[in-house]
């Protein structure tokens, strides 16, 4: 799976982490992180099943308002 977790103190401790992704047949690779205004765009390569290639680019958009549900919620 491709997680992501938070630590609001400089790595000394990480939050529980969330799955972006679950293809128990894949794996991801090659990450990349691009902070723009109040969204973090996660881009890695894929690699599933049956082709087991790097052969899938995919970004994701995460928002400000998806980090506060996952990781700033009471």
């Amino acid at each position: 799976p491709l997680c992501i977790a938070v630590s609001k103190d400089e790595g000394k401790s990480w939050s529980k982490s969330v799955t972006i992704e679950n293809d128990r047949e894949g794996w991801y690779c090659y990450t990349s992180i691009t902070f723009q205004e109040h969204r973090m765009l996660l881009s890695y390569n894929a690699c599933i099943f049956p082709t087991w290639c790097m052969n899938k680019l995919k970004v994701a958009s995460l928002g400000k308002s998806w980090f506060k549900k996952h990781f700033y919620t009471p």
